[in-house]
């Protein structure tokens, strides 16, 4: 009996020792990455944009290109981008005093933009611009990094009593 003992307390000793080698040994971490977001950002291509010379009554009309819309946030919040205009003013040698035309007349025709990124960006129709911010694209759908590209059709109806003069105007883009 004294060999029947050995035996099994050398197969138990050996199925122990077989059991130990086939565990591995463990060791986790945890690891964090932190992700920041930038800001949403709008810049055009053009700097100055020069419509059409026009007789009075008559409208002037232009392209803006490549006004882009840059969202850097990383996240999902849409955003919309908006325009202004301030008043055209001439100040030229056959009038003393600054010469002002109304911008109501001012219409604003996005096209639809190319974006990249995971984003539905939306152009409004043709909008007059004014003092007053306009949505003219608004994005929604957005998930991560993004930009939509767009031109603007612009076009000015010039009032058949203004009077003759180059005038100028600051066309505005904001995004919230």
């Amino acid at each position: 009996m004294r060999n029947l003992t050995r035996i099994s307390l050398a197969l138990t000793g050996s199925a122990a020792l077989a059991l130990i080698a086939v565990v591995p040994a463990n060791a986790a971490d945890t690891l964090t990455v932190s992700i920041t977001g930038g800001s949403l950002a709008i810049t055009t291509g053009d700097n100055g944009l020069a419509l059409g010379a026009v007789v009075p009554g008559a409208p002037s009309t232009g392209t803006l290109t490549g006004v882009t819309a840059t969202d850097s946030r990383a996240g999902v919040e849409g955003w919309v981008a908006q325009a202004t205009v301030g008043a055209f003013e001439s100040s030229t040698a056959d009038t003393v005093a600054t010469t002002s035309m109304s911008t109501a007349a001012l219409t604003y025709t996005a096209t639809v933009p190319a974006v990249t990124g995971t984003v539905t960006a939306t152009n409004a129709a043709a909008v007059e611009l004014s003092g007053t911010a306009v949505s003219v694209v608004t994005a929604d759908a957005v998930s991560g990094v993004n930009t939509a590209t767009w031109d603007a059709g612009l076009s000015v109806a010039i009032p058949a009593q203004a009077l003759a003069g180059t005038y100028t105007a600051v066309l505005t883009h904001s995004i919230l």
